[in-house]
């Protein structure tokens, strides 16, 4: 018995050696030392833990990245938790989407969002089309680089 117990342990932390293999040599996800930049400084500093910011980042979102709360991560942790990823999905895209202040205040309302990021197309990956304009003219800017803008609710 004592043999059968050794050898699953040894195969055990082998496998477990061999899984930090695929992290190391990983060569689609890079992720860049957001904290260095000044968006990323500035929300973490201005934006209180609690808020919920949404984002049109994706997988690697900046600010998921550094602790804060965003309206819609990976859609497969929602569903793991018994949520309905779908919802968020729509509602997040109804944001970046939306042509008209009304439509946009009432999903913003809906989602209890504090602020709204837009990061710029070369800085993070975007999937989402955002209509940035009627953002704008909406709510209000209180951060901008070349990195993204931050919008106060």
């Amino acid at each position: 018995f004592q043999i059968i117990v050794f050898i699953l342990v040894v195969l055990s932390v082998i496998t477990s050696i061999s899984n930090l293999y695929v992290i190391k040599n990983d060569i689609y996800a890079k992720i860049p030392d957001y904290g260095t930049y000044s968006l990323i400084q500035f929300a973490k500093k201005t934006i209180n833990p609690q808020d919920i910011v949404v984002t049109n980042g994706e997988i690697y979102d900046p600010l998921s990245i550094g602790g804060l709360r965003t309206y819609l991560g990976r859609s497969h942790y929602i569903f793991l938790y018994g949520g309905n990823p779908q919802e968020r999905i729509i509602v997040k895209q109804s944001i970046f989407q939306a042509s008209i202040s009304s439509t946009l205040k009432t999903y913003v309302n809906k989602s209890d969002v504090k602020y709204i990021i837009v990061y710029k197309d070369l800085s993070v990956k975007n999937i989402l089309q955002v209509n940035e304009s009627t953002i704008d003219k909406t709510f209000k800017k209180i951060y901008e680089d070349d990195f993204g803008t931050i919008y106060k609710i």
